[in-house]
């Protein structure tokens, strides 16, 4: 025959229910916060991070660094201390992007898609391929130049010659016999260093107007590009 429980003892033992089924509650929350502290530490260890210029860069699991200017996360394929031995004068700025289409021209590969992850539908208003010369245009592409339009240049080389000493020599002398010469004749000096560049295989990167020329191998390509978006976030 079943016992009858009066209503005080069924009370007692509702509260005494509620209150084991409160400790286990509290039990698994405070496993739970352990475990994520555990392995927050853990994550943490792990990472590789650096600090440059007073911003910090850390690495992920898929190799990528993130970084953090003013709110905006950037992800880059190479933290600035990789690259320190890239050289790269500029007069250029995020404002000079800022709202204003971005155009490619030439070999755009991995260096493209480092620039576009980071500036696109954020701070250039589009991003479009191009071309400078329409003689020398392979596609359907807009013919922009370098006095109005902000343009990335990648040339792809084949290999990184030795032949910059030479070349360097070679400018030197010809800089002290030519101590008068005109904005034209500038201008095809510079383009005739830029074949130089092209037919010597050196990997450089350099500013002409709203033009930024890049000159790399294509393994190197994203070096020069995160040197780019460096330089344009001045860092």
């Amino acid at each position: 025959m079943r016992r009858i429980i009066s209503k005080g003892e069924k009370n007692k033992k509702t509260k005494r229910n509620q209150w084991i089924l409160g400790i286990l509650l509290i039990l698994l929350m405070a496993f739970s916060t352990l475990g994520y502290a555990l392995g927050g530490r853990g994550d943490e260890g792990g990472s590789n991070k650096i600090e440059y210029k007073g911003i910090e860069f850390i690495q992920d699991n898929s190799g990528y660094w993130n970084f953090v200017i003013q709110g905006q996360q950037f992800i880059i394929l190479n933290n600035p201390e990789d690259i320190s031995e890239i050289n790269f004068l500029s007069i250029l700025n995020l404002n000079s992007y800022s709202n204003k289409p971005l155009y490619f021209v030439g070999d755009i590969r991995e260096g493209a898609s480092e620039i576009s992850r980071n500036l696109a539908e954020r701070f250039v208003l589009r991003i479009q391929q191009a071309c400078l010369d329409e003689d020398d245009c392979e596609g359907n592409f807009p013919i922009k130049n370098c006095s109005s339009d902000n343009i990335i240049i990648f040339k792809e080389i084949l290999s990184n010659g030795a032949e910059a000493n030479e070349i360097e020599s070679n400018e030197v002398e010809s800089n002290e016999t030519k101590d008068n010469e005109t904005e034209e004749n500038e201008t095809a000096i510079n383009r005739t260093e830029i074949k130089k560049t092209e037919d010597n295989k050196i990997e450089t990167m350099y500013q002409e107007e709203n033009c930024v020329f890049i000159y790399s191998q294509y393994e190197n390509q994203s070096k020069y590009a995160d040197k780019l978006l460096f330089s344009l976030l001045g860092i």
